[in-house]
């Protein structure tokens, strides 16, 4: 009977942590709809297109310290006309925005310090 009993508070202890971290209507912790960590001023990077995750990127600083701010939204007039000639080459770009948490592929391990951001401005120089 005890077995039977702690079996059940294992399983409960378990699926309750599942169950309430994912309420309907509560504000996400990472990702685009995430909330506003902080507003970045002109920075310069470069722009480029990942192929393999189907996503643009702003890199930014010197290898071994690489900011990476993935793009959350890619329709924004000034980047359009930006990549309009070719997706597949690197830009050096000046950009500001709302820097959010980036959520991390568990199955991944990331060299650099990953966020996404919603660009407010973009420009190539």
């Amino acid at each position: 009977m005890k077995t039977i009993r702690l079996f059940i508070s294992i399983i409960i202890l378990l699926i309750c942590p599942i169950i309430f971290s994912c309420q309907k209507g509560s504000t996400p912790n990472c990702g685009c709809d995430s909330p506003i960590l902080q507003n970045l001023p002109s920075t310069t990077g470069t722009l480029y297109y990942d192929n393999t995750k189907k996503q643009y990127s702003i890199v930014v600083g010197t290898p071994g310290l690489l900011s990476r701010y993935v793009l959350c939204d890619t329709t924004i007039s000034q980047l359009q006309s930006i990549v309009s000639t070719n997706r597949d080459s690197t830009y050096h770009v000046l950009f500001s925005g709302y820097v959010k948490n980036f959520c991390p592929d568990p199955n991944l391990v990331y060299l650099d310090f990953m966020f996404n951001i919603e660009l407010t401005a973009i420009t190539k120089l």
